[in-house]
């Protein structure tokens, strides 16, 4: 898990650094104060089991697993608010259209070494922490889960 916080590159870590300030940004008014930093170290802890006992790398440097995972439950949160106070929701249709094509796109990479961020891309790291992300969405999902943290998950 530690090696979460090492990064490839200044790029790399700023990086990922602003992509959680814009998961952060955008979403965090989804979630109490208290779940969301849950869901922050859930989401470190779930990458690191899965690229060591699923997708096992002999590597990894970053938060982007992290910041997939995020995604995909915050995406989930703004889908069931946009529905129950009549948003609409073509934004977020997109955004999910953009998350599944890039995970498409990863799935058979022309270069896994991307020089920008100083050296090679975990795309197994990107498709565990989306993985995670619908798991946690699963489990959220359930009707107890609801009654007990309310309309504000």
């Amino acid at each position: 898990m530690l090696t979460q916080f090492i990064h490839l590159s200044w790029t790399h870590l700023a990086l990922n650094l602003a992509g959680l300030a814009v998961l952060t940004w955008g979403f965090s008014h989804l979630i109490k104060p208290s779940l969301w930093a849950g869901l922050l170290g859930l989401s470190l802890a779930w990458v690191a089991l899965y690229i060591t006992f699923i997708e096992p790398l002999s590597w990894y440097c970053g938060l982007s697993g992290a910041l997939h995972m995020q995604f995909v439950v915050c995406l989930a949160l703004a889908f069931r608010q946009s529905t129950n106070v009549g948003l609409r929701a073509w934004p977020l249709w997109l955004m999910l259209l953009g998350l599944l094509a890039k995970l498409l796109l990863e799935l058979n990479p022309a270069e896994a070494t991307d020089p920008s961020v100083g050296g090679p891309v975990a795309y197994a790291a990107h498709r565990g922490g989306a993985l995670g992300g619908l798991l946690v969405v699963i489990i959220l999902a359930t009707p107890s889960v609801f009654k007990k943290f309310g309309r504000r998950v």
